[in-house]
């Protein structure tokens, strides 16, 4: 009899033209079930995002004075090793350390590299635009941005590959188009 009468109760609703929405009560498990899996995936994202969103180091800039074509600043130190035919010259500019590729016979800078091991291809690429070039020899690339290089050692090539040196040279270097990241065989 009490079947019958919800029925009955059920038709004078739809017939009277109103709606009635009637949601299931659902399990006190499955809700929490679904909390803990919405708060998990949200910790997960937003664990992902700081770690992508890591501060890097600034950029090294050289300084004018010390890029290749200009004359030995005397700041710099020189010393020759052994029975080398050319010395071996550095300073140390904002946090970072400069070695200098130079020609003795006329006093100017001809190479400058800065150590960069902080930071990654793919912060570069952010930071300077698009390279100018590529070369690629067994498991060294230079990437180039006109007169600046950068040397990674990879088999891969991928954006996470970090950099080993920072390098500032007279002219651009030759190279192959710059057509992304890719395999190299």
């Amino acid at each position: 009899m009490c079947i019958r009468s919800v029925v009955i109760a059920r038709e004078q609703v739809i017939r009277s033209g109103e709606t009635a929405y009637i949601q299931p009560k659902r399990p006190l498990l499955v809700s929490v079930t679904l909390f803990v899996v919405f708060v998990s995936t949200m910790l997960v994202f937003g664990v992902v995002m700081a770690a992508r969103t890591q501060a890097i180091p600034p950029m090294p800039n050289l300084p004018k004075m010390y890029l290749p074509g200009n004359s030995i600043p005397n700041n710099i130190s020189c010393y020759w090793s052994g029975d080398e035919h050319i010395p071996r010259c550095s300073i140390r500019f904002d946090d970072h350390e400069a070695y200098f590729g130079i020609e003795p016979d006329w006093n100017f800078i001809t190479q400058a590299f800065i150590p960069a091991r902080d930071y990654t291809i793919g912060q570069l690429l952010t930071d300077w635009g698009t390279p100018t070039g590529i070369t690629h020899r067994a498991t060294m690339v230079y990437v180039h941005w006109g007169l600046r290089s950068a040397l990674i050692y990879t088999h891969d090539f991928q954006p996470d590959d970090p950099v080993e040196f920072i390098i500032y040279d007279l002219e651009p270097v030759p190279a192959s188009p710059w057509r992304g990241f890719r395999l190299f065989k």
